[in-house]
């Protein structure tokens, strides 16, 4: 990561000074386009404003024609379920856990509530009930698993497809450390969110940033989920640029 810092030093506030030209200029600005009243007449009414000029009929002169967006407008997102974990494995929990949170921050799809999945549904099991997924409005089913022996952790991950019906449509699986678990997680679930929409995802990845108040500004990383976060620079020095690299 590259961090750029300067000694710490109270922030100046900016100095403006208008002159009389450029006054003048705003007020120009202001008012231009703008008609110049009818002087009034004693005895007679003031004349009404003029009527807005009318806007051009759709054809070849306007060529958008009456352009309606509707507000809140937008495609429905495809319902996936995730099946629950009722595994006392930490990693397991773990897994399922930072998996959900994945594919909802993804934005691609319509999670359905762990409590409104199908009776008896259970990641520990070696099959997975398509049809009754189905019933839920579920379009695409995501199986995760993970098993800790010493330090190190099994994980496996199925896809599925309920049109496709009870075979993997993406099947995955690894081995990784307790200490390297939640990046593994981040990267299966860039690799679950491209087989189902045929773009990997980010979260396998950090985030560098600084943050702070008045002269005080320090340099900060996270994970792409806002976990992890750690300041980098000490509140002695002004960090005015993190990246890495």
């Amino acid at each position: 990561m590259r961090l750029t810092t300067t000694p710490n030093q109270p922030l100046k506030k900016p100095h403006l000074r208008p002159t009389a030209l450029t006054a003048l200029a705003l007020a120009t600005a202001l008012f231009a386009g703008l008609p110049s009243p009818s002087p009034a007449v004693a005895g007679e009414p003031a004349a009404a404003p003029a009527a807005t000029a009318a806007q051009p009929a759709a054809g070849a002169d306007d060529p958008l024609g009456n352009l309606v967006i509707t507000p809140g407008a937008s495609r429905p997102l495809p319902k996936l379920g995730v099946i629950p974990s009722l595994s006392s494995d930490y990693s397991d929990v773990l897994l399922s856990g930072v998996i959900r949170r994945d594919l909802d921050l993804c934005g691609e799809f319509e999670l359905i509530e762990p409590a409104d999945a199908p009776e008896g549904a259970d990641s520990s099991s070696t099959t997975v009930d398509t049809e009754s997924w189905k019933k839920k409005g579920a379009e695409a089913i995501v199986r995760v698993t993970a098993k800790t022996t010493g330090d190190k952790v099994a994980l496996a991950a199925q896809a599925y497809l309920v049109k496709e019906g009870d075979t993997p449509v993406y099947d995955w699986k690894t081995t990784t450390t307790t200490t390297g678990l939640r990046d593994q997680i981040h990267r299966l679930a860039d690799l679950l969110i491209g087989a189902l929409t045929g773009q990997n995802g980010g979260f396998y990845s950090h985030m560098a940033f600084t943050s702070g108040q008045g002269s005080i500004r320090i340099a900060y990383t996270m994970d792409a989920d806002g976990h992890d976060l750690k300041a980098v620079s000490s509140n002695m020095d002004l960090a005015i640029a993190a990246a890495f690299g």
